[in-house]
């Protein structure tokens, strides 16, 4: 009769155990494909490279961006910092350095690029 309860607890014990072993949580970023020759021809021609998307999908991640950028580039900057809003996603540019960097946020999803 003892063992069937050490053999509850023990089947417990490795359930837990096998749970903790999973691959990859399911927030992680995911690399997505860069988008390219925007606004060829132009003087604010570039490309959108470093796209990683958090509980996105990377389609909506390059659509997002392509948007959010096009819509930055349109405005003049007032600062090193450039905040705006595209389709319900909170968009922060960071214009200092080389490469300007930009985060996009709508709840828990998190989307960031370099410009």
């Amino acid at each position: 009769m003892r063992s069937r309860p050490v053999l509850a607890v023990a089947t417990a014990c490795a359930a837990l155990a096998g749970a903790g072993l999973s691959a990859a949580p399911a927030s992680a970023a995911r690399s997505c494909a860069p988008v390219e020759h925007l606004l060829a021809g132009t003087s604010d021609e570039g490309d959108l490279t470093s796209i990683k998307a958090t509980k996105v999908s990377c389609r909506t991640a390059r659509s997002v961006a392509r948007g959010a950028w096009l819509k930055a580039s349109a405005s003049t900057p007032t600062g090193p910092v450039r905040t705006l809003t595209y389709e319900g996603w909170k968009v922060r540019g960071d214009l200092r350095g080389a490469k300007d960097r930009y985060t996009a946020t709508k709840g828990g999803r998190r989307i960031t690029w370099r410009a």
